[in-house]
């Protein structure tokens, strides 16, 4: 099973949007992915779907002294440099 999480949408003059976000699962790291559809691709469907920008490499653990563990900081990192 996968799981989705933290998305960041950009859209251009021409109406195409990209979409990062995570993915994760119980066999899979945390990871950066991407998504794409153009203005011209049909309601409700997306023209390139899970295009790997970091595929997670190990479990995260950063709780930065506090008592949860924060791995979003990251993914909104690596959303803002898809998004550059």
């Amino acid at each position: 099973m996968k799981f989705y999480a933290y998305p960041s949408v950009a859209v251009n003059a021409n109406q195409d949007m990209l979409i990062g976000y995570g993915r994760f699962g119980s066999d899979q790291y945390a990871g950066g992915f991407w998504g794409f559809r153009r203005s011209t691709d049909p309601a409700g469907t997306l023209s390139v779907v899970d295009q790997i920008v970091q595929d997670g490499k190990a479990p995260y653990n950063k709780t930065f002294a506090g008592p949860n563990n924060r791995w979003e900081t990251s993914v909104r990192r690596l959303s803002t440099l898809l998004m550059a």
